[in-house]
């Protein structure tokens, strides 16, 4: 076959057979005509050929010509009226070609090969629409313009689909919007507004991780499916605030001490208690580096048989654990305002005196050091030894300073209220008269106020720290909060780090409860109503309260905002109550 004709592949399969026919024809006239002119093989030809037959084998040789010359011009013009393409399909950001993409031009649909090319044969010269669709990438159209014959190869790069992402971030605690929370979807990234809105526009459909920072919000992870088209509303999104609440409780069998997300999630221990024997009571310090608790780990046990239940401190850093006295019936456990000193009334056994001995000692976490402060000794006399009783212990909300009661019956002049610093000092006395009950500091701690017991009522008093200034004051009732079966007990405030709020307990309406208010008692709301609140703390900057609450039906941990919107989240169930504070971490 003709060299020209090995293009006829690019023809139709109708124009392909009528070419092979006019072929076939123009061979059929030439071989008859050559026929004519020869003899027969290994024969003598009877006679010469006739002019007659001459001329015919010309005339069908002329023809074959003719044919074969015209069907050269038909497949000429059948093959050059037409065009060709290929098409090179690549993803855009890593250059891979891909396969299986549908191509489309005119009324042809190819889908690209493993090499992600798509070949177009016989189109129609001039412009056309080069259309191209692929789940997952943008769709492309674009117009080229075909010219006769082979166009060669275009290349099309498709462009990752996209859609737009919405949201909006809330606190998990009080439901407030949190403003610039940096948002992350892919390379994606955006702030939220001050109503907590965000909106990403360039992301990537079908399954996709979405990241969440903000400054003191646990970081929030995500992962979800989205649609293929159009918008993706995650709706709301809620941040966790950082910090722990900090527990004892029995959960594994024995007593330990734990620490959870306000949202009750990855709880821990703390540290690992002794397989066998119990940590109980965990108390924070405020500058939240230390926690102190008992333990009968020692495996000591006393006269009676019974173990021991010795006080530590825990190093929230270094992750240590430290005995820090064998002395046993401690009461009045109490940090300083500075967090580093722990105060507590001991009750030794082994006095040499008759009678058994209380004293004030502070543990100096810093460098594990112990050492009195004040014993029943120092309110004696060398004639009536045995007959001082410190009683009662309060540490100062704003200074590295202890007050305590002393009764004294023999002697009614070392009676009173005493107060002794951290350093060692001898204590002072600040007034004589002795408290007909509890005794508490005033918020900013320059006054102790008490209720005194005269022959004609109660009186209630405030005595100046510094000076010793003494003043009977209106009598004014009391909060009371019931914290056990023995009656009612005073409530203890709570002031926020920042100082313009505080919180007390108050017994209303048959239930114990949490109130919080200005510092001067306006503003006041209630933030429960479930009763059976006992334990207090802020958490955040003031921003939240924590509070432990012992029923029948339950004892667990809440969280509320101390705007009082809302209602109290349950954050873990803990038994026996031993709520120890919040780690702001």
């Amino acid at each position: 076959m003709p060299r020209y004709f090995k293009n006829i592949q690019a023809l139709d399969e109708k124009k392909k057979e009528d070419l092979k026919k006019i072929w076939e024809e123009a061979r059929n006239e030439k071989n008859k005509a050559e026929d004519e002119l020869q003899a027969p093989v290994g024969e003598t030809a009877a006679k010469p050929p006739s002019e007659k037959s001459k001329s015919r084998v010309i005339l069908g040789a002329i023809f074959a010509v003719l044919v074969i010359v015209a069907g050269f011009f038909v497949a000429w013009y059948l093959y050059f009226s037409k065009a060709s393409l290929a098409v090179l399909v690549k993803d855009q950001k890593s250059g891979q070609v891909l396969s299986d993409v549908l191509v489309s031009i005119a009324e042809q649909q190819v889908r690209t090969d493993q090499e992600g090319k798509a070949r177009f044969e016989n189109l129609a010269p001039g412009e056309q629409t080069l259309k191209i669709s692929y789940e997952g990438y943008k769709e492309s159209s674009q117009l080229v313009n075909l010219s006769r014959g082979d166009n060669g190869e275009t290349e099309v790069v498709l462009d990752l689909d996209r859609i737009k992402v919405a949201g909006v971030i809330l606190d998990y605690i009080d439901k407030k919007p949190v403003e610039e929370a940096m948002v992350t979807i892919g390379e994606s990234t955006a702030s939220s507004d001050t109503n907590g809105l965000f909106s990403l526009a360039e992301v990537l459909p079908g399954k996709q991780s979405l990241q969440i920072i903000k400054d003191s919000y646990n970081q929030f992870s995500l992962n979800y499916s989205s649609a293929q088209k159009g918008e993706e509303n995650l709706g709301a999104l809620k941040l966790i605030p950082q910090g722990r609440v900090v527990f004892g409780s029995n959960r594994d069998g024995y007593q330990a001490v734990y620490a959870a997300s306000f949202d009750g999630g990855n709880v821990s221990k703390l540290w690992e208690n002794v397989s066998g024997f119990d940590d109980t009571s965990p108390l924070l310090s405020p500058n939240q580096k230390k926690i102190a608790f008992f333990s009968t780990r020692d495996n000591q046990r006393d006269s009676y048989g019974n173990l021991k239940s010795l006080p530590y401190s825990y190093d929230v850093e270094s992750r240590e654990v430290q005995k820090i006295t064998d002395d046993t019936d401690l009461s009045g456990v109490s940090w300083t305002v500075g967090g580093k000193t722990l105060v507590f009334l001991s009750y030794d056994h082994t006095a040499e005196s008759a009678q058994n001995s209380y004293a004030v000692k502070a543990y100096d976490s810093s460098n594990d050091t112990l050492k009195t402060l004040a014993a029943n000794s120092n309110f004696e006399t060398k004639e009536a030894t045995g007959s001082a009783s410190i009683s009662r212990l309060l540490v100062s909300p704003a200074e590295e300073k202890v007050a305590f009661t002393v009764n004294n019956y023999r002697s009614s002049d070392q009676e009173g209220i005493y107060m002794v610093d951290i350093a060692g000092l001898k204590p002072v006395k600040l007034t004589e008269k002795q408290p007909y009950s509890e005794f508490q500091f005033s918020s900013d701690g320059k006054t102790l106020l008490f209720d005194y017991y005269q022959s004609n009522g109660v009186k209630r008093y405030s005595v100046k720290v510094d000076t010793g200034t003494e003043v009977n004051i209106p009598f004014e009732e009391k909060r009371k909060a019931y914290y056990s079966q023995y009656g009612y007990y005073e409530s203890k405030e709570v002031t926020s780090p920042d100082r313009a709020k505080k919180a007390f307990l108050d017994y209303r309406d048959g239930k114990n409860d949490v109130y919080i208010s200005n510092p001067d008692g306006t503003g006041e709301k209630r933030l429960s109503y479930t009763g059976g609140v006992d334990k207090i703390a802020f958490a955040g900057a003031g921003r939240y309260l924590v509070f432990s609450v012992s029923l029948q039906t339950e004892t667990a941990l809440y969280v509320i905002g101390t705007d009082g919107e809302g209602n109290p989240i349950k954050i873990t169930d803990i038994y026996p109550n031993s709520f120890a504070g919040v780690l702001n971490e």
